[in-house]
């Protein structure tokens, strides 16, 4: 047995768990009120899945996630690299980050809902709070490139438009896609937060909020997991694009 295979047994093992151990737990409250059973919840989804709706929901969820990590990590790359080269300019963006990192999500929402409309509320917050991780990782690397190639760079007389394109870029891309993949599982957490707290026409964050409102608690898991099951294909199909565009570094 091959120890792909073997990784895969004990990740369905482990799926298996957690549902066994949900509904044994779940059989303990009759009601359903405070745990609903695994059978009652995949109904629940499934009743969602069928509808127009649903989809509209997971639809604009999608698109508020993709477009705040990419208002994220385009500038988050270029500004990483640039403090990489002028320590001076990060240390003058410290305390912003600073601020950024330590005030609460439901602070910038709740904030923003005054700033902008409803629907660019998830959009906005998930570029500001994703921002620091993915700069601070590729100023991290651009700062730390080895000193070795940067005196042969030197020997060589090199400018540094090339020294950017062809030393501190490729070195940092590594860094780059692995906080990246990290803040896309972020972004899901907090765009859905965001809606629920800023409530745009549609999102699953919006869905989640309806379904506590009529205490739906079941329909509630199955956002959950709704949310769960796509913040997981977008893991995957980024690590896709990490396998083939990473390379090792200069």
């Amino acid at each position: 047995m091959n120890e792909k295979i073997k990784n895969n047994i004990f990740f369905f093992s482990g799926i298996a768990a957690l549902i066994i151990i949900w509904a044994v737990v779940s059989a303990f409250d009759k009601s359903g009120f405070i745990l609903p059973s695994p059978k009652a919840v995949v109904v629940e989804l499934v009743k969602k899945a069928v509808t127009k709706g649903f989809w509209i929901d997971a639809g604009n969820t999608f698109v508020r996630v993709i477009l705040g990590f990419l208002l994220a990590c385009v500038p988050a790359f270029v500004c990483g690299v640039w403090w990489g080269l002028k320590p001076g300019a990060h240390s003058f963006f410290i305390p912003l980050l600073t601020v950024i990192k330590s005030t609460p999500v439901v602070s910038v929402v709740l904030l923003f809902i005054f700033w902008f409309g409803t629907d660019l509320v998830p959009i906005v917050t998930c570029a500001i709070m994703t921002f620091p991780q993915v700069s601070s990782a590729v100023y991290s690397s651009v700062k730390n490139y080895p000193s070795d190639y940067l005196l042969m760079a030197k020997a060589f007389r090199l400018s540094l438009s090339a020294k950017i394109k062809y030393m501190f870029v490729p070195h940092a891309k590594n860094a780059f896609l692995s906080s990246a993949g990290t803040a896309l599982s972020q972004s899901w957490k907090i765009v859905c937060a965001a809606e629920v707290l800023s409530l745009p026409h549609s999102g699953l964050g919006s869905s989640l909020f309806a379904a506590k409102t009529t205490v739906e608690v079941a329909a509630m898991f199955a956002d959950t997991i709704a949310i769960i099951v796509l913040c997981g294909l977008c893991d995957w199909c980024f690590s896709l694009i990490v396998k083939k565009f990473s390379n090792r570094s200069v």
